[in-house]
């Protein structure tokens, strides 16, 4: 319901000066006025193969790491993840030491 919208902007209901660079500061938002609904998140499953010490998962460009949390089978000290990064598309998870078995995490990021 207020949402910008083109008929809102032709009507003159909003005007070019609310819509400048940074009108829409922290102090003009109401309380919960961003929600779930308005965030673009992404969950991706990243899998470090046994024996190995990280593993890869394909995300979209721009995207900003929000929290990761054990998926499966993680037990162990060295499954203690040490660093998550991403470069481009690819979001690199890197664990503490190398894994006795495949274990899987989930990694959730913003979309641009």
């Amino acid at each position: 319901a207020d949402a910008v919208t083109s008929a809102k902007i032709l009507n003159g209901t909003i005007v070019a000066a609310d819509m400048a660079t940074d009108a829409a500061t922290k102090a003009t938002l109401a309380n919960d006025s961003v929600g779930h609904s308005e965030l673009f998140d992404e969950t991706v499953t990243v899998t470090v193969a046994s024996g190995e010490s990280s593993g890869t998962a394909t995300v979209v460009s721009g995207a900003i790491i929000l929290g990761f949390y054990p998926w499966a089978n993680v037990t162990g000290f060295g499954d203690i993840v040490n660093k998550i990064s991403i470069s481009s598309t690819t979001l690199t998870l890197v664990v503490n030491g190398t894994t006795s078995s495949a274990t899987q995490y989930k990694v959730v990021t913003l979309k641009p």
